[in-house]
């Protein structure tokens, strides 16, 4: 009998493009060194408007990780 995958090796297929996407956002949050016009994606030049907006995209993103992530821990037990 073959071992089962683990849910790690299944990663992919369950994350899909938007799980992709979420991990290489996340990579390069962890690359930005603390600048947070670089984590938001943004110029030092952005405006109140366009350093709320992005923030809240970075947000919501890496929530939606955190919740592909959480699902994936739940079929490990």
């Amino acid at each position: 009998m073959e071992p089962q995958p683990t849910a790690v090796a299944r990663a992919p297929a369950i994350m899909g493009e938007r799980g992709k996407m979420c991990e290489e956002r996340i990579a390069q949050i962890a690359a930005a060194d603390g600048n947070p016009y670089k984590v938001l994606r943004v110029t030092e030049a952005a405006t109140p408007a366009e350093i709320k907006k992005a923030y809240h995209k970075t947000v919501l993103l890496v929530r939606e990780c955190a919740a592909i992530e959480r699902d994936m821990c739940s079929m490990c037990t």
